[in-house]
């Protein structure tokens, strides 16, 4: 009995030495984890951002409801994408080695920092950024809580995000920073005067100088190219005034919100654009002048922007040949009651209503009447064309323009 005690006694013993080399063994690897880690903080409370680069000064960079902002040596859209990146490697970075003893600081571009970067809204020491190893394949950096200078990693991965270069890989370089899924707006003052467009439920009308339809593919290729206008430099010295104002004014509304610029072009085909909500004076790539963008463009360029399946009634008369027929009970008939085959309609109808528009002018309906076409969609919706002489075609729902047909009506069936 004595025995088996001592047995059970050496064992208790030996589990708990056991237990204790594991909890250290436990402290350890946390302690090694957190040596490895360059900075701990939860990213959501971070409230700004400072960095003092060398030879560009002090940066200051907030959070704010719509997104980060530059707001201090200029005003400025800070990139949220960028300084997500960059909070995320300041977290996530490992520290491959610790050179302990350090001759001199400035060796590693740490006397003075490259750059000193510093977090708002959450209890982290400033943290200095030097250059990066011979190898190339690190980063010294400097954190006044540890001795010595760090060398970070991870350079093609997260730790690319902390070699910059600051301040311009967090500024903004999108000159339109809403989506263009969310744009139900547009207005363009060319020289020849200015063009409103707008989103609708039937899609993009013209709606000054004149109201008519709008091309889709001519508007989303204008938008597309606002979208991927990208700045090529900030010009921080030369100020807003910098930029001509006899640019063509844009203004773009979209999910509420409104961005308004001025672009001026430049010899180097580039643009300078100057807009209320940014300071500096930005150079623009836009791929397109918008000396171009004028109300002529925009004009649609089918006769008719309709869905045929939705129409119920429909009249049509070309020269001295009519046709009339109405859905019924999801049957075409005759206005004599004819059944008709349904394919012959709607392909009647997609050759009306697709005929091209090669231009339209304010005009009066001049020519001889060669023809009319009349319709009514399902949700008692009509639509009414006069076909003249010439190529030439009017609508009821936008009086005062002439379209100019590329290709001449069908004949009724």
């Amino acid at each position: 009995m004595r025995r088996l005690l001592v047995a059970l006694l050496l064992v208790a013993v030996l589990a708990g030495a056991l237990w204790l080399v594991r909890q250290r063994e436990a402290r350890t690897a946390r302690l090694e984890r957190a040596q490895a880690r360059l900075l701990a903080f939860d990213d959501r409370a971070v409230e700004g951002l400072e960095l003092e680069v060398a030879g560009r000064g002090l940066w200051r960079f907030e959070r704010q409801d719509e997104g980060w902002r530059v707001v201090a040596p200029v005003q400025d859209l800070a990139a949220d994408g960028a300084i997500s990146s960059l909070l995320f490697a300041l977290r996530a970075v490992p520290v491959t080695r610790v050179i302990e003893v350090p001759e001199s600081l400035g060796e590693y571009g740490l006397d003075p920092p490259q750059v000193r970067l510093r977090l708002q809204g959450v209890a982290v020491p400033p943290l200095d950024l030097g250059m990066r190893t011979p190898t190339g394949d690190g980063l010294f950096a400097r954190d006044p809580r540890r001795k010595g200078v760090l060398v970070l990693g991870d350079l093609g991965g997260a730790g690319a995000h902390l070699l910059g270069p600051f301040p311009e890989s967090l500024r903004e370089r999108r000159l339109l920073d809403v989506p263009v899924t969310q744009i139900d707006a547009l207005e363009i003052e060319p020289a020849s005067g200015p063009v409103t467009l707008e989103r609708r439920a039937d899609g993009w009308w013209l709606t000054r100088p004149h109201a008519l339809p709008a091309s889709e593919r001519v508007v989303g290729e204008v938008l597309q190219i606002l979208a991927r206008a990208e700045v090529v430099a900030f010009e921080d010295e030369a100020g807003a005034e910098a930029a001509a104002d006899a640019g063509v004014r844009v203004r773009v509304k979209a999910a509420g919100r409104a961005r308004e610029f001025v672009c001026a072009a430049r010899p180097d085909g580039s643009f300078a654009v100057r807009t209320p909500h940014r300071q500096p004076l930005l150079v623009v790539a836009l791929g397109a002048d918008p000396r171009s963008w004028e109300a002529a463009i925009f004009g649609p360029e089918t006769l008719w922007r309709v869905n045929r399946y939705a129409v119920q009634e429909v009249r049509y008369a070309w020269g001295a040949r009519h046709f009339a027929a109405r859905r019924e009970n999801d049957r075409w008939r005759s206005a004599d009651g004819r059944e008709l085959e349904e394919q012959e309609v709607y392909t009647l109808l997609a050759r009306l209503f697709d005929l091209p528009v090669r231009g339209w002018e304010v005009g009066s309906r001049e020519g001889a009447l060669r023809g009319s076409l009349w319709f009514r969609l399902e949700d008692g919706g009509e639509g009414r064309a006069l076909l003249f002489e010439g190529g030439r075609a009017a609508r009821d729902d936008v009086p005062g323009i002439v379209f100019h047909l590329g290709a001449t009506p069908p004949p009724p069936p």
